[in-house]
């Protein structure tokens, strides 16, 4: 072999992934710039002995070559159909990094290869689908992971099942409209559990699944499935987890973008509306583009609000009882903005039900919840004053009350809400907000302050930032550098594992 595929090679063959990536970069610009039939030759007979080995870093490291070597330059024969045998021996291989890796390069070859390569791999990876769809506690003490004595989970993996339907999806998404022939009731019932499995990761990617689908058809085509599609897309939108609700956001404006169907495309536009608001940021971000691109042909948001008030208003006071408190809190968001956005005829009708829901929610156990709602009374109180009157009652205990709460965000919004009152009611408002300012305000001054009730602890930075007691000699681990140096020392940090620390909701 070639000496310098042979150093690469050596890389792609590393127990390190900063290696392996380092050695995809290095095959990459080496691509670019031309190589001869040998050295190609020789990178072709590296990787098959990577697919061949035995440890799992070894094969990682010959799919991520193979990728590369077909984005760059493309693959023979030979290598194809190789890939294609990997593929099928590790469809179920116990190591997720070595079907990611199978994903990476299968994506790659279903853009040329199209439905040949599905023709080849369609009986294994459906046997394999329906075979690990289910599992069981004698099915895990047989395999490679332990059993679960309690049963499975939403945040552990489902073995192989995720990234099986992920070649599946792939395989869609390359081969496009060549595809469209090849969809059948099996595709369309396997998508339809996937939807519904208790696996989360199995869940978002049938969604991706779904969007590739929606991709490939042509409009008439799709509309044909509308009913379907979109109660899937649906469920997706309402999904707790908020990595699958962005893949129902996904599928959901695939279906939008395409479909001429007005009766299913309604059905979805509530649910999308009020991701708008999620807490989220990729499904907020991605709802609010979408919410921009769907309604643009229809005369702006505004006007579909407006169009279809009555299911929008249903929706939101539905959301604003689930047990998500990050869908509540949405939906107090969306509500206030009924109040401050959307025509005032069109609202008027519903004003009694939306406040009904906002006090409600107002005393709701998760103070984001609490806040949002505040500030949507306020905002209906400005909007609609003759309306909310008959609210004031139960709405002013309530306003008090979050003035001193002890979240600031609270009780800006509290204050924000009573300004907005006083400004609808005038005089008669402030007979109930005075009193109550004149007993609050002057409790501002027996409040200790914040260096006084954390004085006992140090002003100085302790051991990687945390705070330690007075008198407390900070812990050095790493003289004689400070901890400052420490972290903005490049030689220390350059080249080395990351770790992450994210959630893995």
């Amino acid at each position: 072999i070639d000496q310098s595929m042979q150093h690469l090679l050596e890389n792609f063959g590393h127990e390190r992934a900063l290696e392996r990536d380092k050695a995809r970069v290095d095959l990459d610009a080496a691509l670019k710039k031309g190589q001869d039939e040998a050295s190609l030759q020789s990178l072709e007979q590296g990787i098959v002995g990577l697919l061949d080995s035995e440890p799992w870093f070894q094969r990682v490291g010959g799919l991520v070559a193979a990728k590369c070597l077909i984005m760059g330059h493309g693959a023979s024969a030979s290598l194809r159909a190789r890939l294609v045998k990997a593929i099928k021996d590790n469809l179920e291989d116990p190591e997720v990094r070595v079907r990611q890796g199978l994903l990476d390069v299968l994506a790659e070859m279903a853009k040329t290869d199209g439905v040949s390569l599905y023709g080849e791999l369609k009986e294994c990876l459906m046997e394999s689908i329906h075979r690990n769809f289910h599992r069981s506690v004698e099915q895990e003490a047989s395999g490679s992971l332990p059993a679960k004595v309690e049963g499975m989970h939403d945040t552990e993996g489902w073995k192989c099942l995720e990234t099986s339907v992920g070649l599946l999806r792939h395989i869609i998404q390359g081969c496009g409209k060549e595809f469209v022939p090849h969809f059948n009731q099996e595709i369309f019932d396997l998508i339809s559990q996937c939807v519904g499995h208790t696996n989360r990761f199995v869940r978002e990617t049938a969604f991706f699944t779904i969007s590739s689908l929606c991709e490939a058809y042509d409009q008439p085509e799709l509309d044909t499935h509308a009913a379907w599609l979109s109660g899937l897309c649906y469920k997706g939108l309402a999904d707790n987890w908020s990595q699958v609700r962005y893949a129902g956001s996904v599928a959901t404006r695939s279906f939008l973008m395409k479909s001429k169907s007005d009766e299913h495309r309604k059905a979805l536009m509530p649910p999308m509306c009020l991701n708008r608001y999620y807490v989220a940021e990729g499904v907020r971000l991605y709802s609010q583009d979408t919410w921009k691109m769907v309604t643009e042909a229809e005369g702006g948001g505004v006007r579909c609000l407006e169009a279809n008030t009555a299911a929008f208003v249903d929706y939101y006071i539905q959301q604003s009882g689930m047990d998500n408190h990050a869908v509540r809190e949405a939906a107090c968001s969306c509500i206030a903005e009924m109040a401050t956005k959307v025509p005032k005829p069109a609202v008027q009708p519903f004003v009694g039900t939306l406040l009904d829901a906002l006090v409600l929610s107002f005393q709701d156990q998760s103070w984001p919840v609490r806040d949002c709602a505040c500030t949507a009374t306020g905002a209906f109180v400005a909007a609609f004053p003759e309306e909310s009157k008959a609210y004031l009652d139960k709405l002013y205990p309530l306003w008090f009350d979050h003035l001193s709460d002890n979240i600031k965000s609270v009780r800006e919004g509290a204050a924000i809400a009573l300004g907005r009152v006083l400004g609808a009611y005038k005089d008669e408002a402030l007979a109930h907000v005075l009193p109550v300012l004149a007993d609050l305000l002057p409790q501002a001054q027996n409040q200790e302050t914040e260096s006084q009730r954390f004085g006992s602890m140090s002003s100085s930075p302790g051991p990687f930032g945390v705070v330690g007691a007075k008198g407390e000699e900070p812990q050095h681990t790493h003289e004689p550098q400070t901890k400052q140096e420490r972290d903005n020392d490049k030689a220390l940090h350059t080249g080395q594992i990351m770790y992450s620390c994210g959630s893995l909701a």
